[in-house]
């Protein structure tokens, strides 16, 4: 029950983490498109005023043409125009034009623009422009010069783009800092929670024997059994039995520690491959029968020679036997096949057992990982062996494979390369 409790206590702060890191992220971003926001009205702002600037200098320079000014306010008034006064008026205009895109130039103004000379009395267009009164220049109070930025806000986006790829980087690097910190963490949870779960089975593998050569050391020491020497043979035996599944289960531990480590190296020799299944089968023939389970082999061509090292090929083929007898009901069967391509040789070993959940499926192969089922230890082992097994398939240059339906059965397929 305090387990249980700290259990929910742990999780309560790793999502309590999550939760806070979450909402340090989104606040992040969230301050990150504010400030290119404030950014963007602050560059609008100091554009807007440098247009200011230069059209209040452009049109104090025109006053000072009084030639140029007549003429515009002669014919911005005029109501018909005929061709002269129309070429008279669009000179002047290009005039105060090359004035404007002088000082644009001085105030590192480089977006296009258009100009425009109206009255009051002219309907102005919708479309947002600067407009600039020529009172002082023209002496006219109804004169407005407009000024259109067609590309306004591209020019300004561009002239802010160190500014938005920057910004846009470090929302990009806050998230994937998140994302891997997130992935780390619930990896670091599963293998917590697993690690404990191979310290538990542990704890149940090593007890089992360890109390039966306790008890069969007592019965030893008994005047009794020491003159019995057939009960002395019987509890020595025990002892030597529980010793050397003492051992098997260490030397287990120690293979595998060797292989997460990267220190395994192969013996390879050529040896035929059926007399490693015959003799893996007929080493569970006994536990088979306990449960009335019988093992055949369908397809078996005989004399298939490989390149692998033998032991560590024996331990994954009984590794596999030893699961489906252990994962099956009594009364049921197993099947074996065996068959050869041109480059391959393929190993099936079929139950008709609990079978494996599409959920539990993907992390079958993964270290210490076991089908949760609660706190029962009906099943023995330290959810090493498909791992151990893969990486020895692995190291061969095969490849290891599950199909399974939950209360149907699971079949692992093997394919190692044949013998050139």
């Amino acid at each position: 029950m305090i387990n249980y409790f700290r259990s929910i206590l742990s999780n309560n702060r790793t999502n309590f983490s999550i939760i806070s890191f979450s909402i340090l992220l989104i606040s992040l971003i969230l301050i990150q498109f504010l400030w290119i926001e404030q950014a963007y009205k602050l560059s609008e702002n100091n554009f807007n005023h440098k247009v200011g600037m230069a059209l209040h200098e452009s049109i104090k320079r025109l006053a000072d043409n009084e030639h140029s000014c007549r003429q515009i306010n002669h014919y911005i008034n005029k109501e018909n125009f005929n061709k002269a006064d129309t070429e008279i008026l669009e000179r002047e205009i290009d005039r105060l034009e090359d004035i404007i895109k002088e000082k644009f130039k001085e105030y590192d103004i480089k977006s296009p623009f258009t100009i425009e000379l109206r009255t009051c009395a002219d309907k102005q267009e919708k479309k947002t422009c600067f407009y600039y009164s020529l009172k002082n220049a023209l002496s006219n109070d109804k004169a407005i010069l407009n000024v259109y930025f067609e590309t306004k806000s591209n020019d300004i986006i561009k002239n802010m783009l160190n500014i938005f790829i920057c910004s846009i980087l470090l929302i990009v690097v806050i998230a994937w800092v998140f994302r891997n910190n997130l992935k780390s963490l619930k990896k670091e949870r599963k293998i917590l929670k697993r690690t404990k779960e191979l310290v538990n089975n542990i704890t149940h593998e090593f007890k089992t024997p360890v109390a039966t050569v306790m008890l069969a050391g007592k019965m030893i020491n008994k005047d009794n059994i020491i003159e019995d020497k057939t009960k002395l043979k019987y509890y020595s035996g025990l002892i030597l039995k529980e010793n050397k599944n003492l051992l098997d289960n260490i030397n287990q531990l120690l293979s595998f520690a060797s292989l997460d480590r990267g220190e395994l190296v192969l013996n390879i020799e050529n040896f035929d491959f059926s007399n490693l299944v015959e003799d893996c089968v007929g080493s569970f023939k006994l536990l088979a029968d306990e449960k009335n389970i019988k093992i055949s082999i369908i397809s078996f061509p005989e004399n298939i020679k490989i390149n692998a090292d033998h032991d560590l090929m024996k331990n994954v083929i009984c590794n596999l036997i030893d699961n489906a007898i252990k994962y099956s009901d009594y009364e049921t069967e197993i099947n074996i096949r065996i068959y050869l391509t041109v480059k391959e040789l393929i190993f099936k070993i079929s139950d008709r057992g609990i079978g494996i959940s599409k959920e539990n499926l993907q992390n079958i192969f993964e270290s210490y990982y076991r089908v949760s089922v609660g706190d029962i230890h009906d099943v023995k082992g330290f959810g090493i062996g498909l791992t151990y097994s893969k990486q020895i398939i692995n190291a061969h240059k095969g490849d290891i494979k599950v199909m399974s339906k939950l209360n149907k059965g699971s079949t692992f397929i093997v394919k190692l390369p044949l013998l050139s």
